[in-house]
This record gives structure tokens, C-alpha cells and sequence, in this order.
């Protein structure tokens, strides 16, 4: 008997506004994502899209984020899906990131959930058949040896030899499925005899990544074919051709190619901590994507400094 088709998936982004100095514009940047999202992304195609948050900040974030009713929205605090972090508070921004798309697996109600950062831009009309085909959810290759020694660490945190000559995934936005992320953390668990969590950040100086460890593990397992493919050639994609990861690639960012069609990529990424102010964004923007409500980087500075003084803003690296 077939499986029922595949209708929406959930999203997960987490989300910080105290912390590293990019983050106090993390608000300013979720209204061009959103508004992106709520522009192109088809309806329905979301079943939820879980906002991970560290505790202290939800307030401020709730409410900053009402406005955005038309998305389904659900703020978590990330202490309740990744208790392991209260013993790890220096633990860096980046990859209590990583951790917390990992554990939001265990949330999951969808075959496949989209991985999301604020610094993310949706260019192009997201539907369900483009991204999930034949049931399975595509994923964005990327070469091993652009970054070795995120899967060296990797590979060695699962006892695995790895060939970089073979392919590998980006970075987000990625798809996960569920079951691959819970076989990691099963073997993890099976190889240490602790928390998959625990076992990570006891290992957070090592340069293991969570699209690494997730690749790593389905390709032991098989598991990459059943529920991955990639995209033939002309067909949708997750990432754009042109994207901005350095603050010097901003003057040469092809925006109006991410929104042309002979690019098959769906999102771009202006990369948080270029420096690069967020009004610049907007204004590059904004013959293709008029920003919705616009809470300005200045104000959004103001407000983060005022809930939260300088004194406390100590957790985030």
C-alpha cells in the first residue's frame, strides 16, 4: 500500500536576541524572513514552525512576534527540548544551534521538518512538490572537502573513517528527517552510554557539525536513499547561486538572480555576522521583496538593550 502523500512539513529556527552582538538584530531580520515566508511559501505548507528560545529572551520574543499571526508560529524555550544545556552555560551560540535543529526531531509530527536562521531569505514560490519528490526531501550537495574538518570531527565522534572524495550536505536551510536524526542519537547514546546531547557538548570545542553528523549516519545506515534525493538538474533547489557569507561578497550579491527563475535556488543567505546593517539589507530587498512591519536594526538594538543590560548578556558567545 502506498504511503499518503506528503502535505506540509514543520520548520525549526532557533532564535536569540541576548547573546553575541549579531543577535540584537536577530528580530529585524526575522521580518524579512517572514515576510519572504509569507510571500512565497504556498498555504498550508507549513504545519509549524518552532521557535526555539532560551528562556530569558521568550518574552520579548512573544511579543515581538504576535504580529506575525498568518505564520503558525510556536515559541519553545530550547531548555525544554535540550534540558542537557543548563550544565553546559558557555556553550557557544553556534552550536546550541546546531543542537537544538538536531533536538527538535523528537517534536516532529511531519516525515520531513526544514531547518531555518534568521539570515535566511525565502526568493522564490515553496511548494510541497518541489521540495519533497517521490517522498523524499531533497538536500543540497555540497563537496566534503570545502570544509574537512567538519567531518573529520564528525566522523571520529561516531567511529566512522571518512572519504572526503565522497559528496556531502550544506549548511541550512536543510531538510532532516526525523529518523535519521534519531538514529544518530542512538548511536551516539550505544558508542558513550550518555545522553546523545551530553555526549556533543562534551565535544563542543571539537569542530563537529550537525548536518555533518546527520549526513554521517544516514550514509552508515542506508538511510540517505529511502529518504533523500538530489535535485536533477533545472529543478528547484534549496540555496541560491549567490549568497553572502563574507561582508565583501555584499556589493556583488546578485539579488535580482536570486529572484529570477533561471535560478533554481529557493533561498539565499545574508549571512548575521557579516556586520553588515539590516536597513542595507532591506534596501537591497526592496524592489523584490517589500519588508513587512520592519522593526529597524537601531530599535531593535534599543529594545534588546533595554530588557536585557550588558551584565546579563553573558551566555552567548
Amino acid at each position: 500500500m502506498d504511503a499518503d502523500p506528503i502535505t506540509s512539513i514543520d520548520a525549526v529556527l532557533p532564535l536569540a536576541i541576548s547573546g553575541a552582538k549579531y543577535y540584537r538584530v536577530n528580530l529585524a531580520r526575522c521580518d524579512i524572513l517572514f515576510t519572504s515566508l509569507g510571500r512565497f511559501a504556498e498555504p498550508g505548507l507549513f504545519r509549524r514552525i518552532l521557535i526555539v528560545v532560551p528562556r530569558r529572551d521568550r518574552r520579548l520574543i512573544r511579543a515581538a512576534l504576535s504580529r506575525w499571526s498568518s505564520l503558525p508560529l510556536d515559541i519553545i524555550p530550547e531548555e525544554d527540548i535540550l534540558p542537557a544545556l543548563r550544565d553546559y552555560p558557555r556553550a557557544s551560540g553556534w552550536k546550541c544551534q546546531q543542537l537544538l535543529k538536531l533536538a527538535a526531531a523528537a517534536l516532529i509530527r511531519t516525515p520531513f521538518y526544514l531547518t531555518l536562521d534568521p539570515d535566511l531569505v525565502l526568493c522564490k514560490p515553496l511548494r510541497i512538490a518541489d521540495i519533497v519528490v517521490g517522498g523524499k526531501a531533497i538536500l543540497e550537495p555540497e563537496v566534503r572537502t570545502k570544509e574537512p574538518d567538519w567531518w573529520r570531527a564528525s566522523a571520529e565522534l561516531l567511529g566512522l573513517t571518512v572519504d572526503l572524495a565522497k559528496p556531502g550536505m550544506a549548511v541550512t536551510p536543510a531538510l532532516l528527517s526525523p529518523q535519521i536524526c534519531k538514529r544518530l542519537f542512538a548511536d551516539l547514546e550505544t558508542g558513550y552510554g550518555r545522553d546523545w546531547a551530553t555526549i556533543l557538548l562534551e565535544h563542543v570545542r571539537s569542530p563537529w557539525t550537525e548536518y555533518t553528523l546527520y549526513y554521517l549516519t544516514g550514509e552508515r545506515h542506508g538511510l540517505l536513499e529511502r529518504f533523500h534525493t538530489v535535485p536533477a538538474a533545472g529543478r528547484p533547489r534549496l540555496a541560491c547561486r549567490s549568497n553572502v557569507w563574507y561582508a565583501s561578497e555584499f556589493s556583488s550579491w546578485d539579488v535580482a538572480g536570486c529572484f529570477d527563475v533561471s535560478d533554481p535556488g529557493l533561498f539565499t543567505v545574508m549571512q548575521s555576522n557579516t556586520g553588515i546593517p539590516v536597513d542595507d539589507v532591506r534596501e537591497r530587498l526592496r524592489p523584490y521583496l517589500p519588508v513587512r512591519f520592519g522593526l529597524m536594526s537601531k530599535a531593535a538594538a534599543e529594545i534588546v538593550a533595554l530588557a536585557w543590560p550588558p551584565a546579563r548578556r553573558t551566555r552567548r558567545g
